[in-house]
C-alpha cells in the first residue's frame, strides 16, 4: 500500500538539492480518483498520528513518536479532500471508498498497530476484520 502507484507520474523541477513537484498524475488509492494537481495531494499517515496517541501513543518517547510519524509504511499519498473525510477515524468510522483497496488498507493498519504497539478498539478490529475477508 506504501509503495508508488505504478499509474502515478510526476514531473519535478530541481532546486538545488531538492526537487519541487511542478506537476504530474496521480491516483489517490483511496478514491481511485486521479489528481493532477499536486496541490490536491496530501501525504496521509494510515493510522493518524491523534488516533495512535490516544490508543498509547501519548507514552511514547519523543523518539518513538518521530517515527512514527514518517514511517513509510504508514504514510501515503492521497488526495486531501478524502484525507480530511477520514481525519483521525479508526477503520470503523472510516473505510476508502475504493473497495478493492480495502485489503491492502487493513494489513498496512495491523502492521503498523503491530509495529508500534497502537491499541486497537474492537469495533476498528471487526472492521479490518471484515476488509481482510477480502484479500
Amino acid at each position: 500500500l506504501h509503495r508508488v502507484d505504478r499509474r502515478q507520474r510526476q514531473m519535478c523541477k530541481e532546486t538545488g538539492t531538492t526537487c519541487r513537484v511542478e506537476s504530474g498524475k496521480w491516483v489517490d488509492p483511496y478514491s481511485n480518483v486521479e489528481i493532477t494537481d499536486p496541490g490536491e495531494l496530501d501525504i496521509d499517515h494510515i493510522i493518524p498520528l491523534e488516533y495512535a496517541s490516544s490508543h498509547g501513543g501519548v507514552s511514547w518517547d519523543k523518539n518513538t513518536k518521530e517515527s512514527f510519524a514518517n514511517d513509510p509504511l504508514n504514510l501515503i499519498a492521497a488526495s486531501a479532500s478524502e484525507n480530511r473525510k477520514k481525519g483521525s477515524k479508526g477503520p470503523s468510522e472510516y473505510m476508502p471508498p475504493n473497495k478493492s483497496l480495502h485489503c491492502d488498507y487493513a494489513v498496512s493498519w495491523i502492521t503498523v498497530a503491530d509495529k508500534y504497539k497502537v491499541s486497537v478498539t474492537e469495533d476498528d478490529k471487526k472492521e479490518l476484520s471484515k476488509a481482510l475477508a477480502t484479500c
